[in-house]
């Protein structure tokens, strides 16, 4: 078996700070396996998008349940026309297993999806003739929530042949409506492109606020070929969409491109990359013959066969992660005949950082001359921008960020805020805070996500747009320009409760020495539940060292005051629906989630161990229970959309937590919710109207006691 380096000894190679012995014996082992070269990748491209990526892992025992799903016989929803036969491999019988499933007669394709569990809403879409993508006729049957609408609208995010980037990226448009047929069914047309190969749907009302995404999973639609079956294209962009949302559906789905595509090393490629995340050695090792067997077939089939330029790299690619003898004929057709994929430039920008790490202006000049010859490429710009601030050469800096800039997916903000810190560029990045803010204030509707409301979305434009005017507040400050920091702090400041935007007021007016605005900015730093105990008192000793005891006290009374006025005009009530939803708890019993969280203001947090965020956040959930813990009339609970084994109650018991979990395996509490991510936090007033949700939990114990406070508690 081999030893692979640990993850801090590939993060240490990623940031050069590694010795040189150790770092030539992970170079070594990074030219044999893929896997930690992919890892070595994702650490560096991590530097300025972490607060975009959510990462994803999959549970113990993840990969057992989906083979036993899929053998089963359980598949995602296919179109439903008869394939013709096909040429039968070494995996026929798996392969035949797919076709039957898919396999029913039909003159058109028809998908349809039915929400589990009581009250849950149907949609059918007929595609009207043979040219894929073009109309589509709906037939939806909703729940309670349209009963008084007469006309709806569908939202549909859809990609193309080619499309990379998870389900954020997609385009979100409105293709349709629909018109009410009876008291519970509507029919209408949609339009979707003709180059889209796979899309998701979510219906709404008129307004937009009051959103049917099928309890997170939306509706779907999938290219198909002349066979009845999904094409090749759609099935890649189905995991890309489902890649951050779904992982269990979206490993299902890189194996049915295998079953349905054999002969793509693209399908494997992708399969084995999702097969391998959070997998334990064993299991990774018991794959490794399978995959290496269907390698050895591709390699027999392609080797001296005319390729295109992706087929060669995917059977690079493919070579590389079975970690076959051979790679090297493979690196070498990929170098000769396509140097400008994707994939024989990656392994170029590793060459270079292998043999000139240690001179990194040479480096950067070897980077400069690919970036020239083969374009713009992300493994190529990431590398050249770390070394340009490595050696602190403010052009290069500025030269790699504006290249960086070219490159999806970019974090704005982060990039901005990097060059604010260098004084020499400083004002280019007070030119990108300008510029994005004028894209916010320009952005459409196809900026809102299909699951959100049209309130959440502009509640959460609105928090982002606060965030880059107190970059931009706060570097025109820095930079001297004094009146206009100030203006655009006051703007930022004005609407909306957030900390980092008074913090930033507070060192403005103290800059000017204005005592009198800066301790009325720290009294908002001061009561707000998220700034730290330690902060908070070095916060009230400045203060207090400012002005006599009772004014301090008036100003912190005030704060409070206006923190709880703020934080409800955030507030976007809406009811549970279907309000007879119900969960599980450990011992299987049924409760209505409306009677649990009725009578109280609830928190409730969505959260499951397949997620590494959650787990990442669960700790942290530790301290908000035990602030809104003092509150006899406040409630807490998590949902989880897992089987009641248990486990996640024992995981949050052992992390010392008291709170009761909750099994919603229909999603009926998520559709009741309008809940899609996870983690997710929402908070419910004792009426149990839906008041706030959020995806932090820093949020969470300002809005609960904002909520006491309204409500008379």
């Amino acid at each position: 078996m081999i030893t692979h380096p640990s993850f801090t000894q590939l993060n240490d190679y990623a940031d050069r700070e590694l010795p040189e012995k150790a770092r030539a014996r992970v170079s070594g082992h990074l030219a044999k396996c893929c896997e930690c070269r992919n890892t070595v990748m994702s650490i560096r491209n991590m530097t300025d998008e972490a607060s975009r990526l959510s990462e994803i892992t999959a549970p113990a025992g993840a990969l057992g349940r989906i083979l036993e799903r899929y053998a089963a016989g359980e598949r995602v929803i296919l179109p439903v026309a008869d394939p013709p036969a096909r040429r039968v491999s070494a995996w026929g019988p798996r392969r035949a297993a797919v076709a039957a499933a898919v396999a029913i007669a039909a003159m058109a394709s028809i998908f349809s999806v039915k929400e589990i569990g009581a009250e849950r809403s149907e949609m059918e879409l007929h595609l009207v003739n043979s040219v894929r993508g073009q109309t589509i006729e709906v037939d939806f049957r909703s729940t309670s929530r349209f009963v008084d609408e007469q006309f709806l609208t569908v939202r549909a995010r859809y990609r193309e042949a080619g499309d990379q980037g998870r389900s954020s990226d997609g385009r979100v448009v409105v293709v349709g409506g629909l018109l009410r047929n009876d008291d519970r069914s509507f029919r209408g047309i949609i339009q979707l492109p003709a180059s889209a190969v796979y899309a998701v749907f979510a219906v709404e009302d008129a307004s937009g606020e009051n959103v049917d995404h099928n309890s997170g999973s939306l509706w779907e639609y999938l290219a198909i070929g002349s066979d009845g079956n999904p094409t090749h294209e759609a099935l890649i962009q189905k995991q890309f969409d489902l890649t951050g949302r779904d992982w269990e559906q979206a490993f299902t789905t890189a194996q049915q491109a295998t079953d349905l595509y054999p002969d793509s090393a693209e399908a494997w490629g992708r399969l084995i990359a999702f097969g391998g995340l959070g997998l334990d050695g064993t299991s990774r090792d018991s794959l490794r013959a399978h995959y290496t067997d269907s390698f050895e077939r591709l390699d027999r089939l392609y080797s001296n066969a005319t390729l295109s330029t992706d087929q060669l790299a995917w059977m690079y690619d493919f070579a590389f992660r079975v970690e076959s003898r051979r790679v090297d004929f493979w690196r070498k057709r990929l170098a000769d005949e396509a140097p400008g994929h994707l994939f024989a430039v990656q392994q170029r920008v590793f060459d270079i950082d292998e043999r000139y790490g240690h001179a990194p202006a040479e480096a950067l000049r070897q980077l400069n001359d690919l970036w020239n010859e083969a374009g713009p490429m992300r493994p190529i710009v990431d590398l050249g921008r770390t070394y340009a601030l490595e050696l602190g050469d403010v052009p290069a800096i500025l030269q790699w960020t504006e290249r960086l800039e070219l490159v999806p997916p970019t974090a704005a903000l982060a990039l901005a805020e990097r060059l604010v810190e260098i004084p020499e560029l400083r004002r280019q990045g007070i030119d990108r805070l300008r510029e994005q803010l004028q894209r916010m204030d320009a952005e459409s509707e196809t900026t809102r996500a299909l699951y959100r409301s049209g309130a959440d979305h502009r509640i959460r434009r609105e928090a982002d747009r606060r965030e880059f005017m107190t970059a931009l507040g706060r570097a025109l400050v820095e930079a001297g320009d004094i009146d206009a920091g100030l203006d655009t702090l006051r703007l930022a400041v004005e609407h909306g409760w957030d900390v980092k935007a008074f913090s930033a007021m507070a060192d403005a007016y103290f800059s000017l020495g204005e005592t009198s605005g800066a301790t009325a900015m720290l009294a908002n730093v001061f009561v707000d539940p998220s700034t730290p105990d330690t902060t908070a008192s070095d916060v009230a000793r400045r203060a207090q060292a400012l002005t006599d005891g009772s004014s301090w006290e008036q100003l912190v009374a005030y704060a409070r005051l206006e923190m709880h006025r703020r934080t409800l005009a955030e507030a976007a009530p809406r009811p549970l629906a279907p309000e007879e939803a119900e969960v599980v708890d450990a011992d299987g019993r049924s409760h209505r989630l409306r009677a649990l969280v009725k009578g109280h203001v609830t928190l409730v947090v969505l959260a499951t161990r397949y997620c590494r965020s959650c787990l990442n956040e669960l700790p942290n959930l530790d301290a908000v229970l035990k602030r809104i813990g003092a509150y006899d009339d406040v409630n807490a609970m998590i949902i989880t959309g897992e089987q009641p084994t248990g486990e996640m109650q024992q995981l949050v018991t052992d992390m010392g937590m008291d709170i009761p979990v909750y099994y919603d395996m229909e999603r009926a509490a998520h559709q009741a919710l309008n809940a899609w991510e996870t983690p997710g936090y929402f908070v419910l007033d004792r009426s149990g109207l839906v008041r706030f949700s959020a995806n932090s939990f820093e949020e969470v114990v300002r809005q609960v006691e904002a909520l006491r406070t309204a409500e008379g508690a």
